[in-house]
């Protein structure tokens, strides 16, 4: 008899058990039926504040951006989300996001993109490089970037025109096309002792397509270069040369724009080979590579940049010529000719001004790495720099502002500082 009724409790049991995991099931597929019915990649859009950039290309951007996003979405998620994918664009000062079950209502508040930049680079050591450039990254309202400009260094004038489509015909395609000539003396230190230079002019042409898929984008291009040598005092310069080459670069970035700095991290590798090449020496051929990591923390900024690089082939005209940038302050603008290199770059900047037209940050560095430099003669340096540096962002141009960096590179230039306006930031 107990047994019995030990059984029928256990039926019971069973059945209470299953009916509510049937009930559970039903309300999952309720809910998920209500979810496709408001699946938000399909709803309506509706664009307002916008004067230059087509409705249809922002429409693409806010698609792309719901693409992008991870489902089921806390309240707000959807919100929060895609302002903050449609800032990254650098398109937009400001945005407004009213999400509904309906319909996504999005005000945007554009920034300035056709800049003319008067570009300016110079230190304590020998770089001097002063030039404009004019820039519309919003070319056509369909975030095509246009660019062109004039530089005047000590050895004379260079021009460039670039164009780039990021989304051909509204598609995931790219392209883009450069076209350049380049006048340049790369001076080779050991130290602060110059033991190689020569002066280059250089004329080239880059084309190529690509395809983004979210965060991660590829390249191809074809390219070719000719470069005259001119002797600099007693070292021997290169052969004159002509060559083509193919190039193939990756890239896989997240990371959300905040104005002054980047949250999230990035990837990048780059590879080339020549393909033909005149003067009879071994055909180049290179790959490196660049890692960022970025942290926004109580609005303090951690930047972590990895890079290095490997080349095989080619003459000295061919190595990597390093210095003048993040990693490698306090090093001449070109002043290093490295066949493999590897650098590490801390940066903490925090914003001590904010304001409707831009934010100042102050903040520390520090470069260190090893460079191997090129030839017969070739050898390793260790070194590392150290300092402070306080830069101005602007918030309405799609553009940094300005840099100033004082610090010591106790390997190449002793105590340095640094001043840049425009793109070389």
């Amino acid at each position: 008899m107990a047994s019995r009724l030990h059984h029928r409790q256990t039926s019971r049991e069973t059945v209470t058990w299953i009916l509510r995991i049937a009930s559970l099931l039903f309300v999952f597929l309720i809910a998920g039926s209500a979810k496709a019915d408001i699946n938000p990649v399909q709803m309506p859009v509706t664009i307002r504040g916008h004067n230059r950039t087509h409705t249809s290309y922002i429409e693409k951007l806010v698609r792309d951006c719901l693409d992008g996003a991870a489902y089921p979405q806390q309240p707000g998620y959807l919100d929060t989300y895609l302002t903050q994918c449609m800032i990254n664009t650098k398109l937009f000062e400001k945005i407004r996001i009213n999400f509904t079950k309906t319909n996504i209502d999005v005000e945007v508040q554009e920034r300035w993109t056709l800049i003319p930049i008067p570009y300016l680079q110079v230190n304590t050591g020998n770089s001097r490089q002063i030039g404009l450039i004019v820039l519309e990254s919003n070319f056509s309202g369909e975030g095509k970037l246009l660019a062109g400009g004039a530089a005047l260094s000590n050895v004379g004038a260079s021009f460039f025109g670039y164009y780039q489509d990021p989304a051909i015909f509204f598609s995931n395609w790219r392209g883009d096309i450069l076209a350049d000539h380049v006048n340049q003396q790369p001076r080779l230190y050991r130290g602060r002792k110059i033991i190689d230079s020569f002066i280059e002019s250089t004329n080239g042409v880059l084309g190529g397509f690509g395809y983004r898929w979210n965060n991660f984008v590829s390249n191809a291009h074809l390219g070719a270069r000719q470069r005259a040598f001119i002797q600099d005092g007693s070292f021997t310069p290169p052969i004159n040369q002509t060559f083509t080459y193919l190039n193939m670069l990756g890239e896989y970035s997240n990371k959300d724009f905040h104005f002054y700095g980047n949250h999230g991290i990035s990837f990048k590798i780059n590879a080339t080979r020549q393909l033909t090449r005149s003067d009879g020496v071994e055909r180049a051929a290179n790959a490196d590579y660049l890692f960022s990591f970025e942290r926004i923390l109580m609005k303090h900024a951690l930047q972590v940049q990895l890079a290095g690089g490997s080349q095989t082939g080619g003459g000295k005209e061919d190595a990597y010529r390093l210095g003048g940038n993040k990693g490698f302050r306090g090093v001449e603008r070109f002043g290093v000719w490295a066949d493999h290199y590897q650098v590490v770059a801390l940066d903490y900047q925090v914003p001590v001004e904010s304001f409707d037209d831009g934010t100042v940050t102050i903040g520390l560095f520090n470069d260190f790495g090893v460079l191997h430099q090129a030839g017969a003669n070739g050898y390793a340096t260790k070194f590392d720099s150290f300092g402070i540096a306080t830069y101005f962002y602007l918030t309405a141009i799609a553009l940094p502002g300005v840099g100033i960096e004082i610090g010591n590179n106790r390997q190449f230039q002793g105590p340095f500082a640094n001043l840049t306006i425009g793109l070389s930031i």
